[in-house]
């Protein structure tokens, strides 16, 4: 009995790799067979622990072949997301359904601390909405009415496998994805529908809202290393008067929140001229003041946030706008153009661009002997360079000030090797640095 026990196992781990070889032609290689390598006596253990728990036999082998799919982080809409557009049961359903994430899959469990797929949805739907649902997917699917996949809802119930005898059940939270226990050796976690796609689905709860009519624009967005002017407008037919807007940078790449700043609200009459809503002419906003350093050097859009707490959690209204914003990181760069000799004076004619430039509003250039300094010379005014921006970026912030000429008197310094460094400083004596770029090589005086 051990022997085919073991030959079974083997059999089902090939078919296993098999299905999953024929899933890789048509999607991506994060879907992988299940990760669980259980030995065979472990393996009859958790089959044995599921005919306990009232699984069929062939519901086991078939909740063993779910794929191990990676979990997911939550996506945000690239468009407009809303709570109105979702009711106050679908809100709570998948609050609560995102708390028990990480927690661990455990054959006939029903929380809090462990579950298996019947069990999560169960415990999820009588904590959030008090609803009572029977354990067993096969119980579960005899409840609410179908829905159209292409027409799920937050808290709509996705089935896997035939009507009557399915074997599976996960959460659609929205967005695409789900949240689900797995199988056993796994965690509940979050992923997308896109991989592993539901056979039907049901809805135990209403249907939400139609989401609001949104107009919104983004009418100035000036950003360089340094500092930074967002202005732009948002109305909808929703009440949002009461709201605060916050301004998200989103990296473009993952999705996901690089920093969120606080906006102040404006009057837009010209909007609401065009666009009368409840909200009157209050639809405008606006913010400006030093760049976040942790967008430099990264690629991101714009959400704008119409939020109900004061720290932007908590929200109403999301806009995410389509383009993409770049910033370049913390430059610091320079060249030296030329010196030129008129008798004992000296000019040194080139440009330094720094990222922080606007910040050293006084400016210098030294020169060194050995690392130290032997002369230094104030610059009165910049001089304009057009082309660095072609080098460093039109984003660099001061980038079109950015050149310099300094004269010394080297009467004193004839015939020495001297090193020749610029300096932005926030003093008017040259002692409050800044940024300072050492021009590479020295140079005979």
């Amino acid at each position: 009995m051990k022997k085919a026990k073991t030959l079974w196992f083997k059999t089902t781990k090939i078919c296993i790799l098999c299905s999953t070889l024929l899933s890789v032609t048509m999607l991506p290689n994060t879907v992988h067979a299940s990760g669980n390598n259980f030995s065979a006596e472990e393996y009859a253990q958790k089959e044995k622990e599921g005919l306990d728990a009232g699984y069929s036999l062939e519901q086991f082998e078939q909740i063993m072949q779910i794929p191990d799919l990676p979990h997911e982080e939550k996506i945000s809409d690239r468009g407009v997301t809303t709570f109105a557009a979702m009711s106050s049961d679908q809100t709570k359903i998948v609050q609560v359904a995102e708390a028990q994430l990480g927690k661990p899959y455990v054959s006939g469990a029903q929380g809090p601390n462990s579950f298996d797929c019947g069990g999560l949805v169960k415990y999820v739907y009588k904590q959030a909405v008090n609803i009572e649902l029977p354990m067993g997917t096969y119980n579960q699917e005899k409840y609410g009415r179908d829905v159209s996949m292409s027409a799920l809802q937050p808290g709509d119930l996705l089935f896997y496998g035939n009507r009557g005898s399915t074997y599976h059940v996960a959460i659609y939270v929205g967005n695409n994805q789900m949240i689900y226990a797995p199988q056993p050796g796994q965690k509940v976690k979050r992923t997308s529908l896109t991989y592993y796609y539901p056979s039907f689905a049901k809805r135990i709860l209403k249907d939400a809202a139609p989401a609001p009519t949104v107009n919104a624009s983004l009418d100035t967005v000036s950003m360089n290393t340094y500092d930074f002017l967002i202005d732009g407008w948002m109305t909808t037919t929703e009440n949002i008067q009461s709201t605060t807007p916050f301004v998200f940078f989103m990296d473009s790449n993952t999705g996901k929140e690089i920093t969120r700043l606080k906006m102040t609200r404006k009057s837009r009459t010209d909007v609401s001229a065009v666009y009368p809503t409840v909200n009157g002419s209050n639809v405008g906003w606006t913010i400006k003041g030093g760049t976040p350093e942790v967008l430099l050097g990264r690629q991101f859009k714009i959400l704008v946030r119409y939020a109900t707490d004061s720290q932007g959690n908590a929200w109403k209204l999301d806009k995410t706008f389509p383009t993409v914003y770049s910033l370049p990181g913390k430059v610091n760069d320079g060249n030296l153009d030329v010196i030129q000799t008129e008798g004992n004076l000296r000019k040194v004619i080139g440009w330094h661009a720094a990222w922080n430039s606007p910040k050293g509003t006084n400016r210098f250039v030294f020169l060194l002997e050995n690392g130290k300094e032997v002369a230094r010379a104030k610059i009165d005014s910049s001089i304009t360079r057009t082309d660095v921006a072609s080098y460093v970026g039109k984003n660099v912030a001061g980038v079109q000030n950015s050149g310099f000429q300094a004269t010394f008197d080297v009467t004193k310094l004839k015939g020495k090797n001297l090193q020749i460094m610029h300096r932005y400083a926030s003093d008017t004596l040259g002692n409050q640095i800044i940024n300072d770029f050492y021009f590479p090589g020295t140079y005979k005086f």
